[in-house]
This record gives C-alpha cells, structure tokens and sequence, in this order.
C-alpha cells in the first residue's frame, strides 16, 4: 500500500440542528491524517464491540419499558451477601454545629 492514498470519509448522523450538523462536518477539516487514521483504527477494532453493546442496551430497554428491573451479575452475588461494615464517623464530620457569622437573615436559617 505504499505510495496509495488513503481515503477518509467522516459519516455522522445528521440532527436538524444546524449547528451540530456544522460541528460534526468541520472535524473532517478539524483533525489531522494521523488523528483521521487513529479514529478509523479505533473504529475498526471496536466496531463489534460497540454493535454488541448497543444490541444490550436497546434489549435492556425493552424489558425496562415492558416493566422489568434491572438486575445484578450473579457472580458477585457473594459481594452483596457479606456482613458490612462502616468505619466509625470521624468528630469533625459527626459534629454537625454551624457558626453564624455576621447578621442573620431569614433566607439564611436552615432548620433540618
């Protein structure tokens, strides 16, 4: 391939913002060849991978919006089974006292 040009062409769903559409089609003027070939090599390595992953969500979806919930990975179910334990509450954060300085204002009061 030596000596053979490379072409580039930079696909992008098109919104009818024209100002995104504008964005979109100013990074084929934007980056440079090298920046144009990573994104191709990126492109190339993880299509399926992205495809697979869309695929997932769009089937996620599906069941969220026929009234399931999502769930957890069964095989970090020893994970959520455990006995935890917090670490104690240092002073300064379990001192919850707040200094008023200068004139109060009822905007101010904070009654929890």
């Amino acid at each position: 391939m030596s000596g053979a040009k490379k072409r580039f062409q930079i696909e992008a769903i098109v919104t009818r913002d024209a100002e995104k559409t504008w964005k979109i089609l100013e990074f084929a003027n934007i980056l440079t060849r090298d920046a144009l070939q990573f994104v191709v090599d990126l492109q190339r390595e993880f299509r399926n991978h992205i495809k697979y992953a869309l695929e997932c969500r769009k089937e996620a979806k599906m069941r969220y919006n026929n009234g399931g919930l999502p769930g957890c990975d069964l095989t970090t179910k020893y994970i959520r089974e455990e006995d935890w334990v917090c670490a104690t509450v240092s002073s300064m954060v379990a001192d919850q006292s707040v200094e008023m300085i200068g004139p109060v204002e009822r905007k101010m009061i904070f009654c929890p």
